[in-house]
């Protein structure tokens, strides 16, 4: 769809989904429709208010720091409305698994993964140069300063985007097709939406390998009935993905 299009299309999808969670919400014969059209309020809605960074320019995303503070944005952008909306439909919040849930074993998990692949990427920086190329000239310390963006980078972007497919999707689906077949349903969306990043130059093996994460991750939010594991575990994978892109703007 030609950019132009695009802002106008994505808030007549929130108009769309808007009247239709108020029309299920008025029609008693409907309700049990309504925590999954109003699920695809809260997305389509997030996606609205995130398209507005780079429509209106609100941060040089050219640069390390503009690209950070886009993913701050971003991250605001996707919490607010989501905790706002849940809010607004009557239920609580353990609806989108934000509670603490078996947080020993997520953080387990979660922690543990992070750790060590941190520790790792900061020994092998190029060890997933194949899907995501590093800088073949980043010294040690240009490393250790990007790590300084690169880890708050992750875990922004780990609860924003584990709140935003797994927290809002999972309940809902699994209401009608089951645990199992939910989860293969958000890992499929989810990895679809990554189909035109431009950070890696394998895109059919990305897409793979982020549609079985994404299986593990929604898996650990029914284990955990939480999202903190997940999230730990997301930003542990997102750790390559922007050392390669910080690096190669330096």
């Amino acid at each position: 769809m030609p950019g132009v299009f695009e802002p106008f299309f994505q808030f007549a999808l929130v108009l769309i989904f808007s009247l239709v969670s108020l029309f299920i919400r008025k029609n008693g014969g409907y309700i049990r429709y309504f925590p999954v059209s109003y699920a695809f309020l809260m997305a389509s809605t997030v996606t609205f208010m995130n398209n507005a960074i780079y429509v209106f320019e609100l941060t040089n995303v050219s640069t390390v720091s503009g690209i950070f503070f886009a993913q701050v944005i971003s991250t605001l952008m996707t919490i607010v409305p989501i905790l706002i909306l849940t809010k607004a439909s009557g239920v609580d919040y353990e609806s989108i698994y934000l509670q603490s849930g078996k947080l020993k074993l997520g953080l387990i998990i979660g922690l543990g993964s992070f750790l060590f692949f941190l520790l790792l990427t900061s020994a092998i920086p190029r060890g997933a140069s194949m899907l995501f190329p590093v800088n073949p000239e980043l010294s040690d310390d240009n490393l250790r300063t990007l790590l300084v963006w690169v880890v708050p980078f992750v875990l922004l972007n780990g609860f924003k985007e584990e709140l935003w497919f797994r927290g809002i999707f999972l309940k809902p689906y699994g209401e009608f097709l089951g645990s199992g077949l939910a989860n293969f349903l958000q890992a499929f969306i989810f990895s679809v939406t990554h189909m035109s990043v431009e950070y890696t130059p394998v895109i059919l093996g990305f897409l793979f390998i982020t549609f079985l994460l994404a299986l593990i991750w929604g898996f650990i939010v029914q284990r955990t009935n939480s999202i903190i594991g997940a999230s730990l575990f997301h930003a542990t994978m997102d750790i390559a993905i922007a050392l390669g892109i910080f690096s190669n703007m330096l």
